[in-house]
């Protein structure tokens, strides 16, 4: 039997699986950056997102990582930030993970400038941000504890619609 990831839409429920399982990483650059705990973060992020996924594996309850692009922060900066918070399971659905998540990226990201800050040091997340064309700058203190962070950014041009791709994988 084939154990192939699924994404979803995300929910509340998928926050309060995941959370506890985050990967040490994600845990850090959370605090670092806004002092909240996973399950806080996640639920926000989830609620703050203009479209925000799961990646579930059909042998697991607990989410494989959820990731989003939230708001636009206001309408004279329509920037969205681009999110990714998983567990270790991720190491199972690397070779998935690296073909598809470009595709849900220009997706979700259709027409939009995208950005976040990545803690100095997250050696997984900066690789795959590069590996997606993303532009990386060096990193300088950031967030509630002052942590060096790399501000990240990627221009998305315009593609096909979400549904397109969470129809194609069945």
């Amino acid at each position: 039997m084939e154990h192939k990831p699924y994404v979803v839409p995300a929910t509340a429920e998928h926050c309060r699986l995941i959370a506890p399982h985050l990967r040490k990483m994600d845990v850090d650059e959370i605090w670092s950056m806004c002092a909240m705990k996973p399950l806080d973060a996640l639920l926000y992020s989830v609620q703050d997102s203009k479209e925000a996924l799961t990646v579930m594996m059909p042998d697991s309850d607990i989410p494989v990582m959820m990731f989003g692009l939230g708001a636009a922060a206001n309408i004279l900066d329509p920037k969205r930030s681009v999110w990714l918070l998983g567990t270790d399971q991720i190491k199972r659905i690397r070779r998935d993970f690296i073909l598809q998540s470009g595709q849900y990226l220009e997706t979700l990201a259709a027409g939009e400038t995208v950005y976040n800050y990545v803690l100095q040091g997250n050696s997984a997340s900066l690789r795959w941000l590069k590996m997606l064309g993303f532009t990386i700058m060096p990193a300088e203190p950031f967030g509630w504890l002052q942590k060096p962070y790399h501000y990240v950014k990627k221009e998305f041009p315009k593609c096909a619609p979400l549904r397109q791709l969470l129809s194609a994988q069945q």
